[in-house]
């Protein structure tokens, strides 16, 4: 099961960090790129070099599918316990909210909308029933 945390998120795109996810990297630098769901990915350091060999052993032609992931990649200093997520991500990913959701993930962990996983979430139980 994953680890969920419902943190604050500030008008410049400050979201403070769970010890849990700062004690797995180790105080180390983050790397964000936009995810395909609607939410940005979040690696720590170790894991983003995993990716980076990984993704260098592939063929040249799968490489080119993971150029954008590359691309839109910014890495990003722990400060205070806290990250600075792009603006330009923030917007995209509608993340100047009052909250946002943070997922762990087998990488690193996402951050959401809130309002979005509170949708979804109320679209799962609907089905449910």
């Amino acid at each position: 099961m994953s680890i969920i945390y419902t943190v604050e998120v500030s008008e410049i795109g400050e979201v403070e960090i769970p010890a849990v996810f700062i004690e797995k990297n180790g105080n180390n630098d983050f790397y964000i790129v936009p995810g395909i769901n609607p939410c940005v990915q979040v690696y720590s350091e170790q894991e983003w070099q995993k990716l980076v060999l990984h993704v260098k052993d592939m063929p040249k032609y799968k490489q080119l599918r993971v150029r954008q992931i590359f691309a839109g990649a910014v890495r990003v200093a722990l400060n205070e316990g806290k990250i600075a997520v792009p603006i330009r991500l923030c917007e995209q990913y509608n993340l100047i909210t009052s909250e946002v959701v943070l997922i762990e993930s087998d990488k690193g962990f996402e951050v959401w909308n809130k309002e979005i996983i509170d949708l979804r979430s109320a679209d799962n139980e609907e089905q449910s029933k």
